[in-house]
């Protein structure tokens, strides 16, 4: 019998508005996140003045501190409670990649150019445990150009997995599977449903209908609500194949 995959500690790299979210979704679920982003260019006058040097963890994380500050405080906060803020850790892609090792789930929300997210996922390749699920935030650059920075090995665990904003009132994600996508990550419903609910069990989630949409397939996962206090219960899951073969439904 296929062993279920769980998803325990998470990386999301970039802290922007996406990337916050994403990780305050994902602690509010109960995992450990990791969130990282770059360093600042310099440093400010106002650290100069305090004394703050570009070696500080308070100068180096600071991005990630930045965003996760900002979902504690936000009315419409990404975290269920602001306890919840405690599973995550911030840290940056220069000091804090090797975090990536212990994640058994990596999503990548930083600036839409291909160029910065090819560079993230260089650095990505280095530190993948081998079996991580590797995913993409992005909702408009083609998943075979970014894959290109992989690993042949890393290619076929990495998929596209948008989140709409906001995440936590936006009952709906798409995942997006590419060509080389396994297909027990990126097809089974079950491995979808684990992929993206994590701890949230969505055991009655089913394939209710298969649309062909001119080259696309769309797989609509559509299910009970979540047997815990999560707001986004991701009422509609779509599986969209935009290359390769021809998405099935599975039992």
């Amino acid at each position: 019998m296929k062993e279920k995959r769980e998803i325990k500690r998470a990386g999301v790299l970039g802290a922007g508005v996406m990337g916050a979210q994403i990780a305050a979704h994902l602690a509010s679920a109960g995992i450990e996140v990791c969130l990282l982003d770059i360093v600042p260019p310099q440093l400010s006058e106002d650290d100069k003045k305090k004394g703050i040097t570009t070696q500080d963890k308070s100068f180096r994380n600071r991005f990630a501190q930045k965003g996760l500050d900002a979902q504690v405080k936000a009315k419409q906060s990404g975290f269920m409670s602001k306890a919840d803020a405690e599973r995550v850790r911030v840290g940056n892609f220069e000091d804090n990649m090797k975090w990536l090792k212990d994640c058994d789930f990596i999503i990548e929300a930083v600036v839409e150019r291909l160029d910065i997210k090819q560079k993230v996922f260089k650095e990505v390749s280095k530190y993948w445990n081998g079996n991580a699920i590797v995913a993409s935030n992005t909702s408009g650059i083609r998943l075979k150009e970014i894959a290109t920075a992989l690993s042949p090995e890393l290619q076929k665990f990495f998929l596209g997995i948008h989140f709409f904003n906001p995440v936590r009132f936006m009952h709906l994600c798409e995942v997006i599977p590419w060509a080389k996508t396994k297909k027990e990550i990126s097809i089974k419903k079950n491995d979808i449903v684990e992929i993206i609910s994590g701890p949230f069990k969505r055991e009655n989630a089913k394939v209710t209908r298969i649309d062909k949409l001119k080259e696309e397939v769309v797989v609509e996962l559509l299910g009970s609500a979540v047997p815990i206090p999560i707001t986004l219960k991701l009422d509609a899951v779509k599986v969209i194949r935009r290359e390769g073969e021809e998405a099935k439904e599975e039992d």
